[in-house]
Protein backbone atom coordinates (compact mmCIF):
# COMPACT_ATOMS: atom_id res chain seq x y z
CA UNK A 1 0.00 0.00 0.00
CA UNK A 2 0.54 4.05 -0.14
CA UNK A 3 0.20 6.98 1.57
CA UNK A 4 -1.34 9.31 -0.72
CA UNK A 5 -0.08 13.45 -0.70
CA UNK A 6 -2.51 15.73 -2.17
CA UNK A 7 -0.76 19.12 -2.97
CA UNK A 8 -3.94 21.52 -3.26
CA UNK A 9 -2.46 24.78 -1.48
CA UNK A 10 -2.03 26.38 -4.82
CA UNK A 11 -3.65 30.08 -5.38
CA UNK A 12 -4.39 29.67 -9.15
CA UNK A 13 -3.89 33.61 -10.06
CA UNK A 14 -4.20 32.85 -14.29
CA UNK A 15 -7.85 30.88 -13.67
CA UNK A 16 -9.00 33.37 -11.10
CA UNK A 17 -7.69 36.45 -13.50
CA UNK A 18 -9.50 34.83 -16.80
CA UNK A 19 -13.11 34.20 -15.22
CA UNK A 20 -15.17 36.50 -16.64
CA UNK A 21 -16.62 39.37 -14.52
CA UNK A 22 -20.09 37.17 -14.23
CA UNK A 23 -18.67 34.14 -12.64
CA UNK A 24 -18.16 33.59 -8.69
CA UNK A 25 -14.07 33.33 -8.17
CA UNK A 26 -13.96 29.99 -5.87
CA UNK A 27 -10.89 29.15 -6.98
CA UNK A 28 -10.29 26.76 -9.38
CA UNK A 29 -10.11 23.66 -7.07
CA UNK A 30 -13.28 24.28 -5.90
CA UNK A 31 -14.51 25.04 -10.07
CA UNK A 32 -17.10 22.21 -11.23
CA UNK A 33 -16.24 19.22 -13.59
CA UNK A 34 -19.03 18.63 -16.04
CA UNK A 35 -20.14 16.21 -13.93
CA UNK A 36 -20.73 18.08 -11.02
CA UNK A 37 -17.96 17.16 -9.13
CA UNK A 38 -15.22 19.98 -7.96
CA UNK A 39 -12.04 19.66 -9.22
CA UNK A 40 -10.08 18.94 -5.93
CA UNK A 41 -12.59 16.35 -4.71
CA UNK A 42 -12.19 14.08 -8.22
CA UNK A 43 -8.57 14.71 -8.02
CA UNK A 44 -9.11 13.08 -3.78
CA UNK A 45 -11.20 10.88 -4.74
CA UNK A 46 -8.75 8.80 -7.51
CA UNK A 47 -6.11 9.29 -4.83
CA UNK A 48 -8.04 7.96 -2.10
CA UNK A 49 -8.78 4.66 -3.94
CA UNK A 50 -5.30 3.20 -4.36
CA UNK A 51 -3.81 4.69 -1.17
CA UNK A 52 -4.46 3.59 2.88
CA UNK A 53 -4.54 7.24 3.64
CA UNK A 54 -4.15 10.44 1.58
CA UNK A 55 -2.70 13.78 3.26
CA UNK A 56 -4.21 16.74 1.58
CA UNK A 57 -1.75 19.94 2.06
CA UNK A 58 -3.59 23.21 2.47
CA UNK A 59 -3.37 26.95 3.06
CA UNK A 60 -5.42 27.24 6.20
CA UNK A 61 -7.88 30.04 4.92
CA UNK A 62 -9.32 27.88 2.11
CA UNK A 63 -12.62 26.36 4.63
CA UNK A 64 -14.71 25.34 1.70
CA UNK A 65 -11.63 23.61 0.19
CA UNK A 66 -10.87 21.82 3.57
CA UNK A 67 -14.71 20.16 3.80
CA UNK A 68 -14.64 18.90 0.41
CA UNK A 69 -11.10 17.18 0.81
CA UNK A 70 -12.40 15.88 4.15
CA UNK A 71 -15.69 14.73 2.67
CA UNK A 72 -13.59 12.26 0.20
CA UNK A 73 -11.64 11.10 3.40
CA UNK A 74 -8.09 13.14 3.31
CA UNK A 75 -6.74 14.07 6.58
CA UNK A 76 -5.99 17.99 5.82
CA UNK A 77 -2.97 19.39 6.60
CA UNK A 78 -3.08 23.21 6.72
CA UNK A 79 0.28 25.18 6.92
CA UNK A 80 1.07 28.91 6.11
CA UNK A 81 4.40 27.90 4.77
CA UNK A 82 2.14 26.38 1.67
CA UNK A 83 1.79 29.95 0.49
CA UNK A 84 5.59 29.45 -0.36
CA UNK A 85 5.28 27.03 -3.27
CA UNK A 86 5.19 23.41 -3.97
CA UNK A 87 8.29 22.28 -2.43
CA UNK A 88 7.26 24.45 1.18
CA UNK A 89 4.07 22.12 0.40
CA UNK A 90 5.95 18.49 0.09
CA UNK A 91 8.10 19.50 3.09
CA UNK A 92 5.50 19.87 5.36
CA UNK A 93 3.24 16.67 4.52
CA UNK A 94 6.69 14.65 4.77
CA UNK A 95 7.54 16.03 8.02
CA UNK A 96 3.63 15.67 9.19
CA UNK A 97 4.19 12.20 7.93
CA UNK A 98 7.74 11.55 9.34
CA UNK A 99 6.57 12.47 12.83
CA UNK A 100 3.32 10.75 13.14
CA UNK A 101 2.82 7.78 15.89
CA UNK A 102 1.90 5.18 13.87
CA UNK A 103 3.87 3.33 10.92
CA UNK A 104 3.89 4.32 7.50
CA UNK A 105 3.58 2.27 3.80
CA UNK A 106 6.54 2.26 2.49
CA UNK A 107 5.44 4.63 -0.88
CA UNK A 108 4.21 8.01 -0.88
CA UNK A 109 2.24 8.53 -3.73
CA UNK A 110 2.06 12.77 -4.67
CA UNK A 111 -0.93 14.07 -6.32
CA UNK A 112 -1.44 17.57 -7.32
CA UNK A 113 -5.52 18.62 -6.63
CA UNK A 114 -5.79 20.32 -9.77
CA UNK A 115 -5.34 16.95 -11.68
CA UNK A 116 -8.63 15.16 -11.85
CA UNK A 117 -8.45 13.05 -14.90
CA UNK A 118 -5.82 11.33 -14.15
CA UNK A 119 -6.78 7.07 -14.82
CA UNK A 120 -7.12 4.40 -11.78
CA UNK A 121 -5.31 2.23 -13.29
CA UNK A 122 -2.37 4.44 -13.69
CA UNK A 123 -2.31 4.87 -9.94
CA UNK A 124 -2.55 1.71 -9.68
CA UNK A 125 0.30 0.73 -11.90
CA UNK A 126 2.36 3.92 -10.77
CA UNK A 127 1.67 2.49 -6.89
CA UNK A 128 2.81 -1.02 -7.83
CA UNK A 129 6.37 -0.04 -9.87
CA UNK A 130 6.94 2.08 -6.83
CA UNK A 131 7.67 -0.88 -4.75
CA UNK A 132 10.40 -2.04 -7.10
CA UNK A 133 11.99 1.63 -7.33
CA UNK A 134 13.42 4.76 -5.47
CA UNK A 135 11.21 7.14 -7.60
CA UNK A 136 8.50 6.27 -9.89
CA UNK A 137 7.65 9.44 -12.71
CA UNK A 138 4.75 8.13 -15.05
CA UNK A 139 5.09 9.72 -19.23
CA UNK A 140 3.09 10.12 -21.65
CA UNK A 141 4.55 10.51 -25.65
CA UNK A 142 7.95 10.85 -23.59
CA UNK A 143 6.68 14.01 -21.22
CA UNK A 144 6.86 12.88 -18.05
CA UNK A 145 4.01 13.87 -15.55
CA UNK A 146 2.36 13.19 -12.20
CA UNK A 147 1.60 11.11 -9.81
CA UNK A 148 5.09 10.92 -8.31
CA UNK A 149 5.79 7.76 -6.62
CA UNK A 150 9.00 8.32 -3.84
CA UNK A 151 9.99 5.26 -1.14
CA UNK A 152 10.27 6.05 2.32
CA UNK A 153 13.58 6.78 2.01
CA UNK A 154 13.40 9.63 0.13
CA UNK A 155 11.21 11.37 2.93
CA UNK A 156 13.84 13.09 5.05
CA UNK A 157 14.83 15.11 2.01
CA UNK A 158 11.36 15.77 1.38
CA UNK A 159 11.37 17.50 4.19
CA UNK A 160 14.02 19.60 3.72
CA UNK A 161 12.56 21.63 0.35
CA UNK A 162 11.03 24.60 0.23
CA UNK A 163 10.17 27.23 -2.51
CA UNK A 164 8.08 26.30 -5.84
CA UNK A 165 10.32 23.99 -7.73
CA UNK A 166 8.74 20.87 -6.05
CA UNK A 167 10.87 18.06 -5.82
CA UNK A 168 13.16 18.35 -9.02
CA UNK A 169 16.39 17.97 -7.10
CA UNK A 170 15.56 14.54 -5.54
CA UNK A 171 14.82 13.61 -9.27
CA UNK A 172 17.83 15.32 -10.45
CA UNK A 173 19.63 12.80 -7.24
CA UNK A 174 18.23 9.63 -7.24
CA UNK A 175 17.25 7.23 -10.16
CA UNK A 176 13.99 8.13 -11.63
CA UNK A 177 11.67 4.74 -13.46
CA UNK A 178 9.84 5.86 -16.05
CA UNK A 179 6.74 4.19 -16.26
CA UNK A 180 5.58 4.88 -19.87
CA UNK A 181 1.57 5.20 -19.86
CA UNK A 182 -1.19 5.81 -22.44
CA UNK A 183 -2.46 8.11 -19.93
CA UNK A 184 -3.09 12.03 -21.05
CA UNK A 185 -4.47 12.85 -17.69
CA UNK A 186 -0.84 12.31 -15.73
CA UNK A 187 -0.54 15.71 -17.74
CA UNK A 188 -3.91 17.41 -18.19
CA UNK A 189 -4.11 19.77 -15.24
CA UNK A 190 -6.83 23.10 -14.78
CA UNK A 191 -4.77 26.39 -15.67
CA UNK A 192 -7.83 28.17 -16.89
CA UNK A 193 -11.22 28.02 -17.10
CA UNK A 194 -11.71 26.52 -20.55
CA UNK A 195 -9.48 23.18 -19.30
CA UNK A 196 -12.88 22.77 -17.24
CA UNK A 197 -14.63 21.51 -20.31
Amino acid sequence: MCVGILLAAGFGRRYAAQCSADTPVQGKLLAELPHGASVAYQAAMALRAVTSSTLAVTRPETDMLHAQLRSARCDVLMTPLASRGMGASLAAAARHLLAGEREQPPVALIALADMPWIRHGTYVDIARAAHAHVIVVPTFQGRRGHPVAMHHSLWDELATLDGDVGARSLLAHHPVFELDTEDAGILRDVDVPQDLA
